[in-house]
């Protein structure tokens, strides 16, 4: 048969199964009819065939389709509970973790922190708006106000992005 033919060559329609009309699931399935009844690609029925998941009646050649579906089910169902039960672990692994910080005095809280914060800032704020008067004499013997106007300007810029940077970092409200 030359390629052209096999291109040309229509595909067999495969029937859909449908639990109560009129394809009802057959008793025995090929690896494809299996795989499209679960809704999952061949290759994860030669998977699930090889771990041992589901397996094949050597003397029909086929699947026992209602085991191979109800073992599937039954793979799946253990394989969320897992993920379940493995998130659930790290939720309490991390919960722990924070409870141990807090009795090391590792964490503080947030008002006591913002507090500490604005004490801090606070101060480098009014250093550096005292800066250009302090220095720009220093800079500028001839134009003193000159040099005050440029570091008082790029003060401001400096505070709108270390501003801009938090707004946008900790997502906070004007």
């Amino acid at each position: 048969m030359a390629d052209n033919e096999k291109k040309n060559t229509p595909k067999k329609s495969r029937k859909k199964f449908d639990l109560m009309g009129e394809n009802p699931i057959p008793e025995w399935s090929g690896q494809i009819a299996l795989a499209e009844l679960v809704g999952i690609g061949d290759q994860y029925i030669v998977e699930f065939k090889n771990q041992g998941i589901i397996s094949r009646d050597e003397t029909v050649g086929k699947y026992n389709t209602r085991k191979c579906l109800l073992d599937i089910i039954k793979y799946y169902r253990q394989k969320n509970r897992g993920n379940h039960a493995n998130r659930l672990t790290k939720a309490k692994a991390d919960m722990a973790e924070v409870e141990l910080m807090q009795k090391r005095g590792d964490l503080i809280q947030l008002d006591v922190a913002k507090e500490k914060a604005i004490d801090v800032f606070g101060g480098l704020a009014r250093d550096l708006d005292e800066m250009p008067v302090k220095i720009s004499a220093q800079l500028n013997p001839t134009d003193p106000e000159h040099a005050c106007e440029i570091l008082e300007d790029e003060i401001k810029r400096i505070f709108k992005n270390c501003r801009n940077r938090l707004m946008k970092k900790y997502k906070l409200e004007e």
